[in-house]
């Protein structure tokens, strides 16, 4: 897999079945462009100028990064993190917003919340009590997760080099 920092490649999702770089190169070249569209202009509008923004949080590998504040670790690894926090396990929809803490988030440990083994990533938020707020997140994936996402990672990219191989014009 590619090097985890600030390369756009390095970045796969929970998944396994979409890249960063792939969702910024089809923004970049598809659907940016679309606003220069015969259709639009036909219709009489005019861009300026164009922005893309990716809303998302991106999370690097537990034992690479201890200065990230979000982050994925191996269920098996579950142990390293702090006891005294409290987690809650997000659903798909409660990814985006940060979450308050309230009375109801459980005080069992996050092992014995999630049913073993996992089969698929799950993200949690991590708060502590005494401060009333969220912390950080967490995505905690299958123990084959790392190595199913290195295949994938690799499925995916020679997907798409084939893709932008037949998209280029012949000569």
């Amino acid at each position: 897999m590619a090097s985890v920092g600030d390369n756009l490649e390095a970045y796969i999702g929970p998944g396994l079945k979409d890249r960063l770089i792939d969702k910024y190169l089809h923004t970049l070249n598809h659907q940016l462009p679309l606003s220069t569209s015969e259709e639009v202009l036909n219709l009489g509008i005019h861009i300026d100028e164009k922005h893309a923004i990716f809303k998302g949080r991106l999370f690097r590998p537990w034992h690479l990064s201890n200065d990230s504040h979000y982050r994925w670790l191996p269920e098996k690894d579950l142990h390293l993190l702090p006891s005294d926090n409290r987690y809650r396990i997000l659903e798909s929809t409660d990814w985006f917003a940060e979450k308050l803490f309230d009375t109801d988030i459980s005080q069992l440990s996050l092992s014995a919340q999630l049913s073993a083994p996992l089969q698929k990533p799950r993200q949690v938020a991590m708060f502590d009590p005494s401060q009333g707020r969220e912390l950080t997140r967490y995505f905690i994936v299958p123990d084959q997760w790392e190595v199913s996402a290195e295949a994938s990672f690799e499925a995916l990219a020679q997907a798409a080099a084939k893709r932008s191989n037949n998209q280029r014009p012949s000569k």
